[in-house]
């Protein structure tokens, strides 16, 4: 769900080039993810050159500076008393691209993650065993995520993958984590290969699911706000741009809606007039957009360049909270696969904001860093016991006993049979843009 992702046609070592030049979005963060500032002879985390070594990522503080590596307990934690002497640790990690366009969308998942790592460790870990969790960046590259995964596996330990937000490499190590029977507990919402393995445990739909869970909580926005009459524009670049434009004329219909329109778009052109014509010559009312939302954002200025002012809809990656100061998107309608971030009535997404501003005072709560959150609890819902040397087995024991748990309302209901692959069912939420900011028109309403 990454739409982000492939909207250049530069080369991958352009990109790196460009993305580390002054006002990218690596430039704009600091160091990268669990990196210290650079220190002459260091090798940039994502780099094709690199040597595996230097790319994952070195122990961080775990405290809400969002580094990453080994997450140790902040300094000014309690004490785990109840521990008389800490276990073996629980090791888990997450390769994914966290560098650059890619890496400013996923990264608030990963640090919400480590958010619940250090509360963890703070209260003594799990059952006295004190959890790790290694970060490596990809740099988008399929072959680098796989010697990485392997590395982490047979070099680090580790016994599990967190959140794993490989939305354009993940595939590579799929055989290689079923033969070797780790788990990959959540992703970032686009790896539709979870549907092939057992090893694979979603907190949320993912992949094709989670692009029919937003054409779901389109249609319930079209009645609520009666914009039957629907567009839908997406991107050449990403393969799930392709799955939005190829069901919209099944799941239009099916959730409601009349399809007018539809249209394939690149993200990196800068204008969308012809579109906007195009789709207000065809009466759209609600326009549907697979991207970014940097190209949201310029798609509603050119359409209101031709005095077309539809209802726009974004599917929950390409949602930013600074869409919600875009006059130009008053009303702006958006698909979630967890609940909102902001419906602390939810006692699960109040301790979730709890988290992240005792453990990542910096880190705004948004979609992305939900996602992150609900992997984390997924996986502290299975851990609940663990050996003395914890395994990958105490995990999958711990996963495959889940049944019907939503994790606190915070997710869709969570299923997951022995030796099976994961099932395609799925939730949804609808939220939008009211006067500024983000709200939930149908009193925070989850559809199954």
């Amino acid at each position: 769900m990454v739409l982000a992702a492939c909207g250049t046609r530069l080369s991958h070592e352009e990109l790196l080039a460009a993305d580390r030049q002054p006002g990218s979005a690596e430039a704009a963060q600091g160091p990268a993810l669990g990196q210290e500032p650079a220190q002459p002879g260091d090798v940039p985390a994502g780099s094709p050159s690199a040597d595996l070594s230097s790319t994952t990522l070195p122990p961080g503080s775990g405290t809400g500076s969002g580094d990453g590596g080994a997450v140790a307990p902040p300094s000014n934690a309690p004490a785990a008393s109840a521990c008389s002497r800490p276990g073996s640790p629980i090791i888990l990690g997450t390769v994914g691209q966290l560098s650059g366009v890619v890496g400013a969308v996923f990264l608030p998942g990963v640090k919400a993650a480590q958010a619940w790592v250090s509360s963890v460790n703070a209260r003594g870990g799990i059952a006295c065993h004190p959890v790790q969790y290694i970060v490596a960046d990809d740099g988008g590259d399929p072959s680098r995520q796989q010697a990485l995964v392997r590395q982490m596996v047979e070099q680090k330990g580790v016994i599990g993958f967190l959140h794993m937000t490989a939305a354009l490499t993940g595939q590579a190590s799929l055989a290689y984590l079923t033969d070797r029977r780790i788990p990959v507990i959540g992703d970032g919402g686009a790896a539709d290969w979870a549907y092939g393995s057992p090893m694979y445990f979603p907190q949320a739909a993912t992949g094709l699911p989670a692009v029919e869970a937003n054409y779901g909580a389109a249609g319930i926005l079209a009645k609520l706000d009666k914009v039957p009459a629907l567009g839908v524009i997406s991107c050449l670049e990403a393969t799930v741009c392709s799955g939005i434009f190829d069901v919209a004329d099944q799941y239009s219909a099916k959730y409601g809606m009349q399809l007018k329109y539809k249209a394939r778009v690149s993200l990196v052109q800068p204008d969308f007039t012809s579109q906007c014509q195009a789709a207000k010559s065809a009466g759209v009312q609600m326009l549907l957009v697979g991207a970014d939302a940097n190209t949201l954002t310029r798609m509603a200025r050119s359409c209101n360049g031709v005095n077309f002012r539809p209802r726009f809809f974004a599917l929950g990656s390409g949602i930013s909270l600074a869409l919600a100061k875009d006059p130009l998107l008053e009303g702006l309608g958006g698909g979630l696969i967890e609940a909102p971030w902001f419906a602390t009535a939810n006692a699960g997404v109040a301790e979730f904001q709890r988290t992240l501003a005792k453990y990542a005072p910096g880190l705004a709560p948004d979609p992305s860093a939900m996602s992150g959150w609900t992997s984390a609890k997924l996986f502290e819902t299975a851990i609940k016991s663990v050996s003395e040397s914890p395994t990958s087995g105490d995990l999958l024991e711990g996963l495959w006993a889940i049944r019907s748990n939503d994790l606190g309302g915070i997710t869709a209901p969570l299923t997951f049979t022995r030796e099976k692959p994961p099932d395609r069912s799925f939730c949804y939420w609808l939220v939008q843009i009211r006067d500024g900011k983000f709200t939930s028109p149908n009193e925070g309403q989850r559809t199954c």
